[in-house]
């Protein structure tokens, strides 16, 4: 279930941040109204993320309207009773709205460094002087596997089975997908079923087992390759890893040089010495 009341809670002190009052809508498909503020289509489309909205349920957004219109009536009676102007309010709200901002704009500077701007080259170079950093910490395998119901089927269809053929019987007989052989992909031994991880170790590569007897029918093993724990990682492996932090550290340079332009030209002033006042001694 998506996390609808933090949702709600955001949208609530971003109002009272930007406007420190309460929203008033003059856009049509009002859903909700409390006073002169109003709850429109478009208003609960924007507060909830786009990856998040067809995950929504009727009640949730029920639920997000009544708590849309309780918030709205704590906001209203809260002004009423100027409980914005007082002095302790208004400190916490300016603190909430310099997180806000500065926030919002590590981000934006953050986007400008996009992962499809990283040359292959980059990632490769990166491997390259990194890669005795990146050690396998499991053992994987890559394999087909041919899944059948009963025993008598399992055996006559392990008889005519080869390397050469198995993806075309795994095709018609196997009761599991199959993948490409473009795109088989490689699964930690741990992962597996014992009978299925144990018919694996006894099997040398490229090669086809008899069939093996699960908790959910009889499988015939292709194995194909292993990745042995201990070794250093391939480059694919750890493509998407290296990615994330040469875009990290790309974003973390620019946002450093964005501060540094900040101070040369904003009167700023640190007196340090002052901290020494604070040492429990």
């Amino acid at each position: 279930m998506i996390g609808i009341r933090k949702y709600i809670m955001i949208t609530s002190v971003v109002s009272m941040l930007i406007s420190v009052q309460c929203n008033q809508s003059k856009e049509i498909n009002v859903i909700a109204k409390v006073g002169k503020s109003t709850l429109t289509l478009d208003d609960l489309k924007r507060t909830i993320p786009t990856e998040y909205s067809d995950q929504i349920t009727p009640d949730q957004y029920n639920k997000f309207v009544i708590q849309w219109i309780n918030n709205e009536l704590l906001c209203q009676e809260a002004i009423n009773q100027k409980i914005d102007k007082e002095i302790a309010i208004k400190e916490r709200i300016r603190k909430m709205k310099i997180d806000l901002l500065s926030a919002e704009m590590l981000n934006r500077f953050s986007q400008r460094i996009h992962p499809d701007s990283i040359k292959e080259s980059d990632i490769e170079n990166f491997y390259n002087l990194n890669r005795n950093n990146y050690i396998r910490q499991k053992d994987y395998v890559k394999y087909l596997d041919i899944a059948v119901d009963e025993s008598g089927k399992a055996w006559e269809i392990y008889r005519t089975t080869n390397k050469n053929n198995f993806i075309s019987v795994a095709a018609q007989y196997s009761k599991t997908p199959t993948f490409d052989s473009t795109n088989i992909p490689f699964t930690p031994l741990d992962a597996m079923q014992p009978e299925i991880r144990q018919a694996l170790s006894n099997l040398s590569l490229n090669s086809v087992s008899s069939p093996v007897r699960t908790s959910n029918g009889y499988h015939i093993l292709f194995y194909i390759d292993k990745l042995k724990k201990g070794d250093i990682c391939t480059l694919q492996e750890v493509k998407k890893e290296i990615l994330d932090q040469i875009v990290n550290e790309k974003q973390k340079n620019l946002i450093d040089q964005l501060l540094a332009d900040l101070r040369i030209k904003s009167n700023v002033e640190y007196n340090k010495e002052l901290l020494s006042d604070l040492i429990v001694k």
